[in-house]
């Protein structure tokens, strides 16, 4: 068996897998000391699993992947990280997120819309002072006083991440426009967008899934944001959600 201490939304954990995949994939992420919990599979776990993780993938017709024992194995984990950081109130939340002044901004939006094409502009933009936090699904830690985004090592095909966190200033819901616009949303209306987003584990913890998405859209300032995808667009929504204080 392999093992490895990391740390993932502020909580340490122990990995003890079968197979080396998960602990390449969580390198940045690694720590040292007494973990609050630990993950552990095995040959039986990951054959009895297989079956259900194939089933999901097609349902959503995600694109194909070399299904070796590695790749299933560190699927099953990443669900029950997921269902254990959810009783810490922390998701994975589909989305680009990137760190401006120390506040994260996120750009949530179907797949293939261009969020990390918008972040990226945002780095171009700001330059030195951009954080990439994650590019596709970072962890939010939701409170009733503020949400705050954390690096996670699953960030999509590019692979855009950092061991970091900030406080969420602004959830941007983003869409395809020929001129750039942002205007805020009502949390009511936010509500079944922000549930879309979220990292869904089809079990009895989609209860909580749905009260803590909740909680995101009445505690977070949301935006509708039509974007031209252009350095222009990105000014815009930085000036919009910051009262127009410019660069």
């Amino acid at each position: 068996m392999i093992e490895g201490i990391y740390s993932l939304a502020g909580k340490k954990w122990a990995c003890i897998s079968v197979h080396e995949n998960i602990h390449r994939t969580c390198l940045a992420y690694r720590c040292i000391g007494a973990p609050e919990f630990t993950i552990k599979t095995d040959d039986e776990l990951i054959r009895e699993k297989r079956p259900q993780m194939e089933l999901i993938w097609k349902k959503y017709r995600l694109p194909y992947q070399n299904w070796t024992d590695g790749y299933v194995e560190e699927l099953i984990i990443h669900d029950l990280l997921a269902e254990q950081l959810l009783r810490e109130d922390t998701l994975f939340f589909h989305s680009s997120c990137v760190a401006v002044g120390g506040e994260a901004y996120l750009f949530a939006a179907k797949s293939g819309t261009g969020k990390s094409t918008h972040a990226r502009y945002w780095q171009t933009l700001f330059g030195k002072r951009a954080t990439m936090i994650n590019d596709d699904m970072p962890l939010l830690r939701i409170t009733e006083g503020g949400t705050t985004a954390f690096g996670a090592p699953w960030s999509g095909k590019h692979g855009l991440n950092t061991n970091t966190f900030a406080p969420v200033k602004a959830i941007c819901l983003l869409e395809r426009s020929e001129k750039s616009f942002i205007e805020p949303v009502r949390p009511h209306d936010a509500f079944p967008i922000l549930y879309r987003q979220s990292y869904h584990l089809m079990n009895e913890s989609e209860r909580k899934v749905l009260s803590l998405t909740d909680k995101l859209s009445r505690t977070v300032k949301i935006y509708r944001l039509g974007a031209d995808m252009s350095a222009e667009a990105a000014r815009t929504a930085y000036e919009g959600i910051n009262g127009g204080t410019e660069l």
